[in-house]
């Protein structure tokens, strides 16, 4: 295969990082020298308030918390409320995750077992970590090469072990992002592969073919009759205004049959307890140094630069399991049809409050942070794994179970009373939490993190319990 199929449409990992640290992200001033000197260095924070930097006044303040360097998988694990069921030996033993993705980091089992080394946790037993790939690679220029999906897959095995250090976790290489994507895909379902899959990537929108669409589409539904959970992350450009499309979510998140995680931003304290937790729409405002006095080169909170996806369908029609749940304000946005509404629940996204993965690069291990909705689906399939061990059959597709069990099975995720701001380490822009886009964080259901988060011991019994069977 030398192109794309016609019809069909690349597809591309859901990861967002913060801009590199040595330069900090910033915009170069129209003057040469910068009139006004910038502050020295701060650092990113292991916890919400433990450095800050100085920037221009904001909210009355001229010292602002920098970002969150990154969590490691025992923060998130108590962050949700698993930690303490995992330390019991409830970690997702017995259970089978599959991770699909183009292409396969030739370190990937070695880079995981360092990482878990790193922070002290488990490392694969003998056969725990499986791969099935699907060579020789190809499409390479169009999928923005291996490397380029080495951070992806990484961040998916490294996120599902942390959450689910007992599960087994079989790996799935595609032979590139386009129709490989949907062998690979096909193969996990033909051969049953796994109960829970977990797939971070995914197009810009819905507007991507029919045909395309409803291969797919009848794989998920092969799937979930099967039994086969299918998690995608929701996508990293909110509603895609920002790409100059009409408020959409992605595909195939958006499809009925599927998981569709979206994603928050989470501040834990120095005791790893929650600050708070609101949708990921994430804003910047960049500092301008050229003049006599530093000042912000637009009104705060400035511009809109990646956010958890979501939005309504305007290909699907209102599933049953979200009536009486997803708002008709939502559901009825295009229209008087209601329509799906994406995304279904949701986990830490924000690349300025990230996670800790360990990737060789270039020969060289190292640790590094990561963020996006690539991150929130593996977290949530990790906690799945959890929640499926000690039960009679599978979760299956988990949509039916997931708007049917209690609103107190999850942690509420709200918009905060007032504006939370960061600063960048080198001063070079500040950033706030939850603006944006279109979408909205608020009470019970909305647009940007589903029903919310997994509300720890009692969102694991509720899926013990629940009766429903696909």
């Amino acid at each position: 295969m030398t192109g794309l199929t016609q019809g069909s449409a690349v597809h591309k990992p859901q990861t967002a990082r913060v801009p590199d640290q040595r330069n900090d992200g910033a915009k170069r001033s129209a003057a040469a020298t910068p009139s006004v000197a910038k502050p020295p260095a701060s650092q990113c924070s292991d916890y919400w308030g433990e450095f800050q930097q100085t920037v221009p006044a904001v909210d009355g303040q001229t010292s602002v918390n920098t970002y969150i360097c990154g969590y490691q998988p025992s923060q998130l694990r108590k962050s949700y409320g698993t930690d303490g069921v995992v330390k019991g030996g409830t970690t997702g033993k017995g259970v089978t995750v599959a991770i699909i993705d183009a292409y396969a980091s030739p370190t990937m089992e070695s880079d995981a077992n360092a990482y878990a080394t790193t922070f002290g946790e488990p490392t694969f037993k003998p056969g725990q970590y499986t791969e099935t790939t699907f060579g020789p690679f190809n499409l390479q220029d169009e999928c923005a090469g291996e490397a380029g999906w080495n951070g992806e897959e990484t961040l998916d095995v490294e996120a599902v072990h942390g959450m689910a250090p007992g599960a087994s976790i079989h790996y799935i290489g595609a032979q590139n992002c386009d129709s490989g994507i949907d062998d690979a895909l096909n193969y996990v379902v033909q051969n049953h592969t796994a109960d829970i899959v977990s797939n971070s990537y995914g197009n810009l929108g819905e507007d991507i073919g029919s045909d395309e669409i409803a291969l797919e589409h009848s794989i998920f539904l092969q799937a979930a009759l099967e039994g086969i959970g299918m998690y995608f992350s929701s996508g990293d450009d909110g509603d895609d205004v920002i790409d100059g499309l009409s408020p959409t979510p992605d595909y195939p998140a958006s499809d009925p049959l599927v998981t569709a995680v979206g994603g928050t931003s989470l501040l834990l304290d120095k005791r790893n307890n929650r600050v708070t937790e609101t949708g990921w729409e994430t804003s910047l405002d960049f500092i301008d140094y050229s003049g006599s006095t530093a000042v912000y080169s637009a009104p705060l909170p400035g511009e809109f630069v990646f956010g958890a996806g979501g939005g309504t369908s305007s290909v699907f029609a209102q599933p049953s399991y979200q009536r009486g749940v997803v708002p008709n304000s939502l559901s009825q946005v295009n229209g008087q049809q209601k329509m799906r509404v994406v995304p279904d629940i949701s986990a830490d996204a924000d690349p300025y409050t990230g996670f800790y993965i360990g990737e060789t690069v270039d020969g060289q291990f190292g640790i590094s942070s990561i963020g996006g909705t690539s991150l929130a689906a593996p977290l949530i399939a990790g906690i799945q794994a959890v929640a499926s061990q000690h039960r009679r059959f599978p979760i299956g597709f988990a949509n039916p179970m997931l708007y049917s069990i209690n609103a107190h099975s999850f942690a509420d995720v709200l918009d905060t009373a007032k504006p939370i701001r960061f600063a960048s380490v080198g001063a070079s822009y500040t950033g706030t939490f939850n603006t944006g886009d279109t979408q909205t964080t608020t009470r019970g259901y909305d647009n940007t993190t589903g029903r919310g988060t997994p509300n720890g011991v009692t969102f694991l019994l509720s899926e013990l319990i629940y009766p429903f069977r696909f």
